[in-house]
């Protein structure tokens, strides 16, 4: 019954995107028309605005899609297995390339929507609440559309320099100019350092972009997607993308080892080996057919002491944690080329090492920094997963949190607290579903179900920051039963008392509060019920509007319907006691 009516206005209503530009500029009923094109366009790219969080979504996609397509460019350097010399796979830079073209596209997009708006002139209802701003006492509090917009207009001034790089084709001038002259001119070893310094001269800022999208979207209206699966839908992506790039550097500097190894074997061989044999005579290879090689390059590729060492087995040569690189580098299967790195990167992340590494300190540098980015990862990929409400609170609150938070199993079946009876803790479920019930005067019984990242016991919130403050528990608006063996953690009243007491200015930001209502399901209830009674009164007046020329014979009430007053009766009944507005939730 809730998703029909959380469904029902959505889909009869008239376009809801006008609808919040109109309630985020703080319009009401005027149109949008009557402003000027400054203010439509401001009202237009308010961060609360329906299309804008649209957009901010597929824009975060496209930014991950963009970190997923960078470190396929350093698979493009390859080592032929019959000539023993490096090379660059000139169809797959070419199909990287091709694909490297739709993220910016995007990014492209999102730059010229930056730009539109800092160059955009204040909207009228701008000038009017800057000139009535000393009566106002919203606004002398930080409140209103309208500093909110202008935050984020200087926030879109100050971000607008990474957005242009983020554009930047490092990698493609790279590849395609700088890396093929330098094969040519014979520095073998020193492109893939040129390549690897330029790949994290652009990967690093376009993570830091990625991360400052994310935020800004939280920052906008508490959450992102709005569900805890694509929480844990992200964290999995950002791992899978920090495996990806650290696999892409472990294959490169492999194949960088064996080029060195080759290049201490060419050395060995004296005459027999020309400096130049270890550089392809095409650095951008398509896979057509060459011209015959010279007999330089043919007495180079018929040197066995060189392939048994170089490339035919790790354990000849000190390859170190590039072991298994050695059968990759001249391994003609693409797919292969990028898979084994990704399964490294992952088992290396989530292992915390475990990896052989030489006296090299190159080495020994990027085998650090893996080990320490594999703990960081899994500590945020755990500590994200639990609770949404937990994002927006300060180390210090989340300690206390943690110090007095109690870990709790029910078996399949059990009730957990009757509707009625003194709510006595807060739940965040880790694992498992609990039902949430609630029955009512007619004899149904309205149910929700309560996944991991979810959490009740909301009561005690507003029970807590009420003022005048009372003793007494604050009354389960539910009963809650587990649908099976659940993990949860429980926070006591007195605890939440203690916590709430002493950071009362975390319980009260803005963005605390969105999110609090947004993952409380009494809330999503109540303003489905909301919403459903709105849309009914509005689509009754329409329908008195077009029947104007009959005179009721008597005054219309505001319940003017059976069933809308069967729905304002069970609005009183599942939101009773309804929340307080002047308290958190």
């Amino acid at each position: 019954m809730l998703a029909e009516l959380s469904a029902r206005p959505a889909a009869s209503a008239p376009s809801p995107h006008g609808a919040a530009r109109r309630a985020a500029a703080g319009e009401g009923d005027e149109k949008p028309t009557s402003r000027g094109a400054g203010g439509v366009w401001a009202a237009a790219l308010d961060p609360r605005a329906r299309w804008a969080r649209e957009w901010d979504r597929a824009y975060l996609l496209a930014c991950a899609a963009g970190l997923v397509v960078d470190p396929l460019f350093l698979y493009a350097v390859c080592l032929s297995a019959p000539l023993m010399c490096v090379f660059l796979d000139g169809w797959f830079a070419a199909a990287v390339t091709a694909l490297r073209c739709a993220p910016d596209a995007m990014h492209a997009w999102n730059l010229m929507l930056r730009l539109r708006d800092a160059r955009a002139p204040p909207a009228r209802e701008d000038a009017d609440e800057e000139a009535a701003r000393p009566g106002r006492d919203d606004d002398a509090r930080g409140g209103g559309a309208v500093p909110e917009r202008r935050a984020a207009r200087s926030r879109n001034k100050k971000g607008i320099f990474l957005d242009v790089f983020v554009i930047l084709p490092v990698m493609q001038v790279i590849v395609w100019a700088a890396a093929p002259a330098m094969i040519r001119g014979g520095s073998t070893t020193a492109v893939m350092t040129v390549l690897l310094v330029a790949f994290l001269f652009e990967y690093l800022p376009k993570i830091y972009h990625s991360v400052r999208v994310l935020r800004r979207s939280q920052d906008a209206s508490g959450y992102v997607f709005g569900t805890i699966w694509w929480g844990i839908a992200l964290n999995l992506m950002a791992y899978f993308v920090a495996a990806h790039a650290v696999g892409a550097c472990w294959y490169l500097l492999g194949a960088q080892r064996a080029t060195k190894c080759l290049r201490e074997q060419c050395a060995q061989a004296g005459s027999g080996c020309a400096p130049w044999a270890l550089a392809c005579a095409e650095p951008l290879y398509y896979g057509a057919a060459a011209a015959p090689p010279g007999a330089g390059r043919l007495a180079w590729a018929g040197n066995a002491t060189a392939r048994g060492t170089c490339l035919d087995s790790g354990d000849n040569y000190q390859y170190g944690a590039y072991k298994w690189t050695v059968m990759l580098v001249a391994n003609p299967s693409r797919v292969e080329r990028i898979l084994l790195p990704i399964f490294w990167g992952l088992m290396t992340l989530s292992t915390f090492g475990n990896l052989e590494s030489t006296t090299e300190w190159l080495e020994i540098v990027f085998n650090i920094i893996t080990i320490t980015g594999g703990l960081i990862l899994v500590t945020m990929l755990i500590g994200n997963i639990k609770v949404p409400l937990f994002q927006h609170m300060d180390d210090l609150v989340l300690e206390n949190i943690c110090d007095r938070v109690k870990s709790l199993i029910f078996p399949k079946g059990e009730v957990i607290v009757r509707e009625g009876d003194p709510m006595r803790r807060m739940l965040f479920i880790v694992r498992g579903h609990l039902q949430s019930s609630q029955a009512l005067r007619t004899g149904a019984t309205s149910r929700c179900t309560l996944g991991p990242g979810n959490f009740s016991g909301d009561e005690l919130l507003s029970w807590c920051l009420r003022r005048p403050f009372l003793e007494q528990l604050p009354a389960s608006s539910s009963t809650l039963a587990t649908l099976e063996s659940t993990e949860a953690f429980g926070l006591d009243a007195a605890d939440v008392r203690y916590v709430t007491r002493h950071f009362r200015y975390t319980f009260t930001n803005d963005r605390v509060r969105r999110s609090a209502r947004y993952y409380s399901p009494g809330w999503r209830t109540w303003a489905a019920v909301a919403v459903q009674l709105a849309w009914r009164r509005y689509k009754h007046r329409k329908t008195l509007a077009s029947l104007s020329f009959i005179r009721p014979r008597r005054p219309l009430s505001r319940c003017s319907s059976l069933g809308e007053e069967k729905l304002r009766l069970y609005t009183a009944l599942l939101t009773s006691p309804k929340p307080n507005q002047d308290d958190l939730l």
